[in-house]
């Protein structure tokens, strides 16, 4: 008989499960999903933009793509927004089961005097029951949560590409970094030379004592901007290794160079790409869960209907309680409407309506803001481009001008200023040409970054 008694009971529950599979669908008929292999809520596989999330191959880098993964692996407040995609699928999933019918098991013992002598009961069952989502306030608050889940999800995905593209930055900036000392030790290295020549000119009788102290000068200036780029090349290696998740101790291995110069971006973009912009998705779902709550709040202040059922078993002895004689049952149903509650449900309508109108703001501003950084990281590239071009030119002639210079200068044909202006205007033209190229790099980054991905849709 106990056996019995415990089916019946999973029987009953299972009954009251097949009135909610109906509410369960979505407007057109889609079946609603609480969690999908990709560990998030949603109703299709497709409810998040495709996120490209390789398209730091396309720097041809592949130390580049190590620290990424390893970025990734180690930075907490990605960690952080894993957390909230987990809370986020929990609370979908405790919205999907206000759907379904709850079963308890009980038991209790108690001993009292009813008038007709003193006496003792022990009560043994299970017990089940459900809310008919008559207006769809259950079903509209789980896809609420469900929406909150695909939010949190895309949130995940901007926080990681934002990880992705930052270290990125940091990458690029360390190795230009390391080149600019080499192009300030070259420098040095120049001044040094015209140092010593100028003091062989000197002991010669060719030279006045004022050249040598411009010499002096010169490559006292070129050690101090050495210097500079050698403390900013340790400080670009401890910003990285910490955002690696690393001790800083500046003892990361720079090798390479920066990408050569990135091909033009493909003309007409399609808006497609910014749709899948984690940001424009997370501000979407937004919008939709709180079209969502505004429904489930109205609802909230309907009748509401519940239905139960209990079965068990009832006796004043212990040996003789699972028996059939002793066997109580009850199927029973309710409606509760709201007669007064001093405008709290009315309260929550509006609060929901307002959070609605939030909601669409917010998608305006992240809209805008998304062809803005779009619009911006191409035109920085058409600009550096030119640049780029331009201080490569002026990089080339000027190494010209500075070996016939030094030539002219050693055979007494040119003076030492004339040979510094051209030493200066030489450096000069290599650091903004190593700048141009690194804003060039960044410009790109920036542009994937807005673009959520690579140029291409997945197919």
């Amino acid at each position: 008989m106990k056996g019995s008694l415990v089916l019946a009971g999973f029987v009953a529950a299972g009954s009251l499960a097949s009135c909610v599979q109906v509410a369960r669908s979505s407007s057109d008929g889609t079946p609603l999903v609480v969690e999908t292999r990709s560990g998030f809520a949603g109703a299709r596989s497709d409810s998040v933009g495709a996120v490209e999330s390789d398209w730091i191959r396309g720097f041809g880098d592949p130390r580049l793509e190590a620290l990424v993964a390893e970025a990734i692996e180690h930075n907490a407040e990605l960690e952080l927004a894993a957390a909230r995609v987990a809370r986020a699928n929990a609370l979908a999933r405790r919205a999907h089961a206000s759907l379904l019918p709850t079963l308890d098991v009980f038991a209790g013992a108690a001993r009292g005097d009813s008038g007709l002598g003193e006496g003792s009961r022990l009560d043994l069952g299970l017990a089940a029951s459900w809310e008919a989502d008559l207006w769809g306030r259950l079903s509209h608050a789980e896809r609420a949560a469900e929406l909150d889940a695909e939010s949190a999800r895309a949130d995940w995905l901007g926080a990681r590409n934002a990880l992705a593209a930052e270290t990125a930055r940091g990458w690029f900036l360390a190795l230009a970094a390391a080149r600019r000392v080499e192009i300030d030790e070259r420098s040095l290295a120049q001044r040094e030379r015209v140092e010593r020549i100028t003091r062989a000119r000197l002991d010669a009788g060719e030279a006045a004592s004022a050249e040598v102290d411009l010499a002096i000068g010169t490559r006292a200036s070129a050690l101090a901007l050495a210097e500079q780029s050698r403390g900013a090349r340790r400080s670009s290696l401890l910003s990285l290794e910490t955002l690696l998740g690393r001790y800083p101790a500046g003892e990361l291995e720079l090798a390479g160079d920066l990408p050569p110069s990135t091909a033009d971006a493909p003309l007409g973009l399609p808006s497609e790409l910014l749709e899948r912009r984690p940001d424009v998705v997370a501000a979407q779902r937004a919008i939709a869960a709180s079209f969502e709550r505004v429904a489930a709040a109205d609802a909230a202040r309907l009748p509401r209907i519940t239905l139960s059922a209990q079965g068990g078993y009832a006796n004043s002895e212990l040996s003789g309680l699972i028996d059939e004689s002793n066997l109580i049952w009850n199927l029973a149903s309710g409606i509760v409407a709201p007669l007064f509650d001093g405008g709290r449900l009315l309260a929550d309508a509006e609060a929901a309506r307002a959070d609605r109108r939030a909601a669409l703001a917010g998608w305006v501003a992240t809209a805008r803001n998304a062809f803005l950084e779009v619009e911006t990281a191409l035109n920085d590239e058409a600009a550096l481009r030119k640049l780029e071009a331009a201080l490569a030119e002026s990089v080339e002639r000027l190494t010209r001008a500075r070996a016939l210079a030094e030539d002219r200068y050693a055979e007494g044909e040119a003076t030492l200023l004339e040979l510094d202006q051209i030493h200066e205007q030489l450096y000069q033209s290599e650091r903004g040409r190593l700048d141009a190229r690194l804003a060039l790099v960044l410009a790109r980054v920036r542009l994937h970054l807005a673009l959520g991905g690579a140029f291409q849709t997945r197919s």
